[in-house]
Formats: structure tokens, C-alpha cells, sequence
């Protein structure tokens, strides 16, 4: 499956839905740890072809560096990526942000070195900077957020931390470090049809 096969799907359940909802767009943020450094200018597109350059550019490396710890800096992806949600032609859409990693976000470990310390980037408590983005996640009139572990799939405890302060929190099984495309595209597509009030048949994801 394709990044522009998902479009096709998407558009022809946007259709189906007598076209209701803003266009489909998409964005693509990585993420690693404090010490990684990476580009990260990715701005919210209608060309998903641009998405999949964004993605084949990416590499599965760094992470977990200098803190002795097995956690990234997921904050810095979620900051990212409401950045651009936040802008004033997207405000209103039907949002939808999927987490994909393994390991947990620093602080969401608690035995862990990093559990309840500061983000040495913003400065500021870890927790604090999550209470900052759930208060802007809040905001969003539609908003789903979906964690897609990859094995061990110890982010699952950042996916607590989301499920304890967000109302529209969900996760797919454990997926392996080869990913799982038709997962990833089957939930797209069912969460996109229940947010737009379309039932997706057959599909587990509603």
C-alpha cells in the first residue's frame, strides 16, 4: 500500500460522504532525542507524493542518546506537529495524529533516570510541557490521536500518559520493526469514516 493509495481511499470515502469536512491533507514529523539532529521542515501538504519523499528520506537511527536511558524526546514531535495544526486554514479540519515508535517518551518510565525530569531543550518539566500540548490538543473540535506501537512496543507508556488526560485516545496492536502498512492504512481509513460519519464495513478500526 502507498501513501497515494491512501489518498485515493480517503477521497473516495470523502465522497461518499457527500464531500463534508475540509481537504485531506497531511503532515509527516519525526522524531528522535535531545542530542539527534535531523530536518524536520515538513509544513501540512494536499500532495501526498511530497509526504512520501518526506518519509523515504527518513532514517531508523539515533535515539536514546546520552541520557542512558531507552526514551526519546517525543515532545518535540508533538510540538511540531500542533504548530502546524494550529495555523488558522487547518484550525477546523477533522484531525488526526498517529504516533508511530517503540520506546516511551523521557519521563513516562519510571525506572528510568529521565522519570520526572526536564526537557533540557524547552527548559522546562517534562510533565508541565505535556500539560502546555494536552491543553492545545483540547482545543481541536476533532481530534483523534492513535499510538501505533513498534516492537518491544514500550511506548505504550506514553500512550498512557495520553489515554489518562485526552479523551480520544486509541492504540493498534504491537506492530514489528518492519512496520505494518495494511494496519496503518486500515486505521486511517476506519478512523477517517467515523469522524466524517461514514461507517467503514468490515473494518475494526470504527
Amino acid at each position: 500500500e502507498t501513501i497515494e493509495g491512501l489518498l485515493r481511499k480517503l477521497e473516495r470515502i470523502k465522497a461518499r460522504a457527500g464531500s463534508r469536512g475540509g481537504a485531506i491533507v497531511g503532515q509527516i514529523i519525526q522524531y528522535k532525542d535531545y542530542d539527534d539532529s535531523f530536518d524536520n521542515n515538513c509544513k501540512v501538504t494536499s500532495d501526498f507524493s511530497k509526504l512520501r519523499g518526506v518519509l523515504e528520506g527518513f532514517r531508523a537511527t539515533g535515539g536514546a542518546t546520552n541520557y542512558c536511558c531507552q526514551c526519546e524526546d517525543m515532545q518535540y514531535g508533538v510540538k511540531c506537529a500542533l504548530a502546524n495544526m494550529k495555523q488558522s486554514q487547518y484550525k477546523d479540519y477533522y484531525h488526526l495524529m498517529v504516533i508511530i515508535g517503540d520506546y516511551p517518551c523521557h519521563g513516562d518510565n519510571p525506572d528510568e533516570r529521565c522519570y520526572e525530569a526536564t526537557n533540557p531543550k524547552e527548559r522546562r518539566k517534562i510533565d508541565d510541557l505535556w500539560n502546555d500540548y494536552f491543553s492545545q490538543m483540547k482545543s481541536f473540535e476533532h481530534l483523534q490521536v492513535w499510538f501505533m506501537p513498534v516492537s518491544p512496543g514500550e511506548i505504550r507508556l506514553t500512550y498512557n500518559r495520553f489515554k489518562n488526560n485526552l479523551d480520544s485516545v486509541n492504540t493498534t496492536d504491537v506492530i514489528d520493526a518492519n512496520g505494518d502498512a495494511s494496519t496503518f492504512c486500515e486505521m486511517v481509513t476506519g478512523v477517517y469514516s467515523s469522524m466524517i460519519g461514514m461507517t467503514a464495513k468490515g473494518n475494526k478500526y470504527k
